[in-house]
């Protein structure tokens, strides 16, 4: 048989209401022993499965066969399939009637005999009940000669009812049909009732529905069949039919409609007679039978036992045909399901003698899916398809993991005709199909989901990375700012103290010197604000040949022994750039590359030139992935040092880390802050052994020119308000601006501030606004400030950028910027911006 016949045979096995027997005939020890059988056989005969399998046919039958019979048996259903109909022996000792259907099939080579057996206990009861109805008659013929025409009338009646009951049970065993049982009974109803109006319908109590299968009324004087399509509801009569059984309805023409009834044919002429009656499968009903009549009074209580009868008869009839309609539907939904599945489907053999594991079946998909014709597949062994050999061994732990698990999903590679190896979700499940154990295997092709996956974890790493330093760039940018403003009050509070202090006298140098530690420390914090982004530049059009050809000599001295060769593309495009700031981002690069090679010698190659970066290099580099793509400066460090492993690589901008004891700092951290601040990115290419190179890319600038020289006409003094919260700021911020000659009015928050320009209003000529403030911040406070004096002029101050701070002001045009910790010249150039304009 081939595939889809074997499985379509077990779902009729599993789904038929008829008793289902497998024999084999030519067993060597026991003929004609029962090899499987569904649970209606184990239900009907009173065994289990395990008490019937394995047993001769002979344990069914109350007068065992003998061999000549099986013989002649074997010889007939070779000839054409047989039904008949026998007996058999319950478990308990009871016989029963049954009709047998028999022929034989060919399953895995073998000759088997396939028999469906049906109980017609209850169709043999009714045809006991017509013989003794028969008998009855008889004796009344006996007993009653006044009647006797009238018994013989019964007697020919019952004798035409018993020949037609028996050729309607076997024109219902031929039928493939419900319509065509339905209109067998229907000839039959109305030979033996008559009828103006007849009615099958089946019953769906899944869907609670009746089908009509034959629907048949008078409707101009013709017999015109009336069936509704689709599905309705059974009628409040329908159910009641269904529930209690069958019922003989004798109305007047005149009552109308009957209640709880649904009109099919001729609804303006209501039946006057009608019988009822379910039909029933065993114990089940199926549908409801319906003959009527517009003749009152038409039918007897021995109609209804008729039509009754059969009911009965086609119950059996009905049901085979809706499983055999249900297995022609699973079987054309299995053969979709196969034939159109998008995974590849295989049924191996990891018992065939060969030891290959041969494939015996496959679906389109799986031939698509590895790259082969089905022809290449089946029968040749599935270790084709997998990318490495698989040890004998492996196989029998699989087949040991199946039976124990029944199925499982599992991940693997396949390996395509062509050679191209992928990445599948196998599902394997272990079946008996035939009486072979087989693996059936749905493949699926996951690699594009693996890469999807590979994507999302990548960016998942790059998230991490990315809110892992934002925090510490918080912190860092944080703690700056507060040691910006510390420095603000420790080296304005020396300068103030120079410029009091004659040239002779000895502290000079003690505070010379805290004014030179303050510059380093500035510098580092500059380093901080860097790292976080929150660096301040001092952006102006920079030619990055230029600042190579004069940071040379010092470049190599970082370098120091180690070669440095310098490269640079003529006509470079100009770059918004801070000179102090890519000088120290390169002496850093520079003086790692100098580290990574040692002793050994190499050299450090350094070079510029344009680059055209697209969006995924972009994401490949550190400090700006929301970079668009175009046109980028590029300016690179390449050395010959040891490089770097992928591990090592990955960590390569955190902060503070280092392969080397002790680390020294932000390194790489702080040159990504120092690119990101110029808007650009940084890229960091290595290897184990093959040296690292480190790439600033910044944007070019367009139409870029020097800044115009500053106005610093004469100001007239005046007025300055100075507001910040932290007082040691405040307090050498006013001294230095007395010291300058203005009239100083402290506010050590922003509402302090606007309460005094409410009081001295046209007093003030000007405000130092200090961004980061409790209560009322800078940008809250300059908008309130300006609100009572729209013409006042605001400088901001802070320990963060310049563009920091207009961040945090946005939408608002303040008068300047002062950075913090500033000179007393640099307040003095400030106040020109403030005041002099």
């Amino acid at each position: 048989m081939s595939m889809d016949n074997v499985a379509l045979l077990r779902l009729l096995f599993a789904r038929s209401p008829d008793a289902m027997l497998l024999l084999d005939p030519h067993h060597p020890t026991q003929p004609w022993q029962i090899v499987d059988c569904n649970e209606a056989a184990c239900a009907m005969n009173g065994y289990t499965r395990a008490e019937l399998i394995g047993q001769p046919i002979n344990l069914l039958h109350p007068t065992p066969g003998n061999p000549e019979q099986f013989a002649q048996m074997l010889a007939l259903l070779r000839a054409e399939p047989l039904q008949q109909e026998v007996l058999h022996r319950h478990k308990n000792g009871s016989i029963f009637p049954i009709e047998a259907s028999n022929a034989l099939i060919t399953l895995d080579g073998r000759e088997l005999v396939l028999g469906i057996d049906r109980d017609i206990t209850a169709r043999k009861h009714a045809e006991q009940a017509a013989q003794q109805q028969q008998t009855l008659l008889e004796q009344r013929v006996h007993e009653r000669t006044a009647q006797l025409e009238h018994a013989v009338a019964e007697l020919a009646g019952a004798e035409r009812r018993s020949a037609t009951f028996a050729d309607l049970g076997r024109r219902l065993n031929m039928v493939t049909s419900a319509r065509a049982a339905a209109q067998i009974v229907a000839a039959v109803a109305d030979d033996l009732l008559g009828w103006d109006a007849f009615l099958l319908d089946l019953y769906d109590p899944d869907a609670d529905r009746v089908i009509a299968v034959l629907d048949i009324d008078i409707i101009d004087g013709q017999r015109t069949e009336c069936s509704h399509s689709e599905p309705l509801e059974p009628s409040t009569l329908m159910r009641r039919v269904m529930h209690e059984g069958a019922t003989r309805i004798l109305a007047s023409p005149q009552e109308g409609p009957l209640p709880g009834s649904v009109a099919f044919g001729d609804s303006t002429r209501p039946s006057a007679s009608l019988l009822f009656a379910p039909i029933r499968s065993g114990a089940t009903v199926v549908g409801v039978l319906s003959a009527q009549s517009y003749t009152p009074q038409r039918y007897s209580e021995a109609d209804l036992e008729t039509l009754q009868a059969l009911a009965d008869h086609c119950g059996g009839a009905l049901e085979r045909v809706r499983a055999a309609d249900d297995l022609r539907a699973s079987q054309e939904l299995f053969r979709l399901l196969f034939t159109h599945s998008p995974d590849a489907i295989m049924l191996v053999d990891p018992l065939h003698p060969s030891g290959r594991w041969p494939i015996v079946e496959c679906n389109p998909a799986a031939c698509t899916m590895n790259g082969y014709e089905r022809h290449e597949l089946i029968g040749h062994s599935i270790n084709m398809l997998h990318p490495s050999a698989v040890p004998n061994e492996a196989g029998d732990v699989y087949i040991v993991r199946l039976r124990a698990e029944g199925a499982f999903v599992t991940e693997g590679q396949r390996r395509r005709k062509d050679g191209t190896v992928f990445d599948i979700e196998a599902s394997n499940a272990l079946i008996t199909l035939g009486g072979r154990e087989l693996i059936l295997g749905i493949d699926r092709d996951v690699s594009e989901r693996r890469q999807a996956e590979a994507r999302r974890n990548a960016l998942g790493q790059q998230l991490v990375q990315v809110q892992k330093l934002e925090s510490l760039r918080v912190l860092a940018g944080g703690i700056a700012h507060d040691f910006n403003n510390i420095l603000q009050a420790i080296m304005g509070n020396a300068e103030l103290a120079l410029l009091d202090l004659p040239h002779t006298h000895p502290l000079r140098g003690n505070i010379d010197a805290i004014t030179r530690e303050g510059r380093r420390a500035a510098t580092l914090t500059q380093q901080l604000l860097a790292y976080a982004g929150r660096g301040y530049f001092e952006l102006r059009p920079l030619d990055l040949n230029k600042l190579l050809a004069t940071q040379q000599p010092l470049l190599e001295h970082a370098a120091h022994p180690i070669t440095l060769r310098v490269q640079i593309q003529p006509n470079l495009p100009t770059v918004a750039g801070d000179a102090e700031q890519i000088r120290q981002a390169l002496l850093s690069i520079v003086a790692n590359g100098a580290e990574a090679i040692g002793a050994d010698g190499g050299t450090i190659a350094l070079s510029t030139g344009v680059r055209t970066l697209d969006a995924a290099f972009i994401a490949t580099t550190y400090g700006a992935p929301e970079l668009s793509p175009g046109d980028y400066v590029a300016l690179a460090v390449a050395d010959t040092g040891s490089g770097m492993d992928a591990h090592t690589l990955a960590r390569a901008g955190e902060p503070f880390f280092s392969t080397k004891f002790p680390g020294r700092g932000l390194g790489l951290a702080a040159v990504q802050g120092i690119v990101r601040g110029h808007g650009g990115a940084l890229h960091i290419q290595s290897a184990r052994a093959q040296g690292t190179t480190v790439t600033l890319f910044l944007p070019p600038l367009a139409g870029a020119a020097p800044p115009g020289a500053r106005d610093t006409a004469a100001v007239t003094r005046g007025t300055i308000r100075v507001v910040d919260d932290e007082n040691a700021v405040r307090t050498v911020t006013a001294r230095m601006l007395q010291h300058s000659g203005y009239s100083v009015l402290s506010a050590a928050d922003g509402l302090s501030a606007v309460e005094l320009l409410r009081r001295h209003g046209s007093a003030i000529d000007g405000v130092l606004l200090d961004v980061t403030m409790p209560r009322m911040d800078g940008a809250q406070t300059m908008r309130a400030l300006q609100e009572l004096r729209p013409d006042l002029r605001v400088m901001m101050m802070s320990g963060y950028s310049e563009a920091e701070a207009l961040r945090e002001i946005s939408g608002q045009r303040p008068a300047g910027f002062l950075h913090k910790p500033f000179t007393l010249a640099t307040l003095r150039a400030a106040l020109y911006t403030l005041l002099g304009e």
